[in-house]
């Protein structure tokens, strides 16, 4: 397979009226990525994407073995950091039971259900094929990580380093182990980054396609691919793929109603404020629903360390439901590994910041990418109760700002730090995975969570 051809196809030059930057008196002050030199990637980076994706797979697989021993972790909803791994697996093979989540994901039936129920029409258990539907997600992620690292020209060394580091995060190594849809939502996330990259211009379809992408897995992702969109195109051909992206979505939602029981429209006023409100901090502390307290700067802090480095899970009432959590940890309570690794993480994006700075050639780039985690942080500093939930959504941003290091003064030191987070925090995530699946077990053990969290599934 030709690789050149492939990115060819994706690829093109226009007329600077059409692919350029949503300012010109703006960027020219900031500087251009169009004086970028895009980087030629050939048949060894897609070697080395291949092998990120088995190691991607052996991630999952593993993390699957081992919560497989802990069944509470299927048939009981929100025990897992507040995950509805149940519902998940029957959206995913079931068209008879209810999608009703489709307000605040708004495809996710349509495109997934065809994959899912192959699979069990081919004999496989509903849990067995959504499982594999993950996998197939998981390997995507650490293909695309590597290949995004290199097109914002890291070298092929620091490259793996930090994809490396990406598939020994927490986000992965909790989110893989699970049926859920953050590790397909972070997809959509590592294309928009794909195609925001400096001295890149690609087709207009491949915009559409994939802010559509991020907008159909979950309606608040839909920021990534407009902020994708908007730093890399005038004002009018912004519009006009945003467009595009909400009639098709929409057209598949409402397609989507019709062949789905409970199935919503996406932007359905009266889902999105039940959404909003059933989950917004603000809102549960006042009805005295908040366990904790309403805490933006600590919701946004666990967002942006806990995300990487995975601090010990407790178990803790939440609205009369036993939920496993590792929100608001003091900081003394990670492992020393954990601790040496979270030091390590935090000078590691301060790094990462003073390389994007640095980097004059893809300033444009860098403003999108940190617009991309104010959002998430601005979102996630009011909404859902345990932020863990939503490390997947993060994952891919933090990895590649951390990456910005290499274009600072002291690239070396950044991936010196890098290093230290794969080794030390990788093996406390891994011992935190495992805690976690064993607290899991115990939990869904406990009296009066099967009558209150039970679900029905075949598995």
């Amino acid at each position: 397979m030709n690789f050149k051809a492939i990115t060819g196809r994706m690829t093109g030059i226009y007329d600077d009226t059409v692919n350029n930057n949503v300012s010109d008196r703006l960027w020219h002050k900031i500087g251009r990525d169009d004086t970028a030199k895009p980087v030629v990637m050939g048949r060894v980076d897609l070697l080395i994407a291949a092998c990120f994706c088995l190691i991607a797979i052996c991630i999952a697989v593993s993390g699957f073995s081992l919560a497989s021993h802990e069944p509470g972790l299927l048939e009981y909803k929100n025990i897992w950091f507040q995950a509805d791994i149940a519902r998940v697996i029957d959206n995913m093979t079931n068209r008879g039971g209810s999608h009703w989540r489709t307000s605040v994901h708004p495809i996710t039936s349509i495109l997934l259900y065809p994959i899912g129920g192959l699979l069990t029409t081919l004999g496989l258990s509903p849990t067995t094929a959504a499982r594999m539907v993950v996998v197939l997600f998981c390997a995507l992620n650490g293909g695309m990580i590597f290949l995004v690292l290199r097109r914002i020209s890291l070298p092929r060394i620091p490259a793996a380093v930090f994809a490396s580091l990406f598939l020994g995060s927490a986000a992965v190594i909790f989110w893989s182990a699970v049926v859920e849809l953050y590790p397909i939502a972070c997809t959509s996330l590592l294309m928009a980054l794909f195609l925001m990259a400096p001295g890149h211009k690609s087709r207009r379809r491949w915009w559409i396609i994939v802010s559509a992408f991020t907008l159909s897995i979950t309606v608040t992702n839909w920021a990534a691919g407009l902020i994708a969109t908007f730093v890399r195109w005038r004002l009018k051909p912004f519009l006009l793929i945003s467009a595009s992206v909400l009639g098709i979505v929409l057209a598949l939602s409402i397609t989507q109603f019709f062949l789905f029981k409970d199935a919503r429209i996406f932007i359905d006023p009266q889902g999105l404020k039940w959404d909003a409100v059933s989950f917004s901090e603000p809102v549960m502390e006042k009805r005295g629903q908040l366990h904790t307290g309403w805490n933006p700067v600590g919701n946004v802090a666990v967002l942006y360390t806990a995300s990487v480095v995975a601090p010990p899970a407790r178990a803790e009432n939440q609205g009369g439901e036993l939920v496993e959590t590792n929100q608001f940890g003091r900081f003394s309570d990670h492992t020393p590994a954990g601790l040496i690794a979270t030091i390590a993480w935090l000078a590691l994006l301060g790094l990462g910041i003073w390389g994007a700075i640095q980097n004059r050639q893809a300033h444009t780039f860098s403003i999108g990418l940190g617009l991309m985690l104010l959002a998430n942080g601005l979102l996630h500093s009011v909404y859902g109760e345990v932020t863990f939930l939503y490390a997947m959504h993060v994952i891919p941003m933090l990895t590649v700002l951390a990456a910005m290091s290499w274009f600072s003064p002291a690239r070396y030191a950044g991936v010196a730090l890098a290093l230290v987070v794969i080794v030390a925090g990788g093996g406390n995530n891994i011992v935190q995975f495992q805690d976690s699946a064993r607290l899991a077990g115990k939990i869904a053990v406990m009296p009066g969570v099967q009558q209150i969290q039970g679900t029905e599934i075949a598995h």
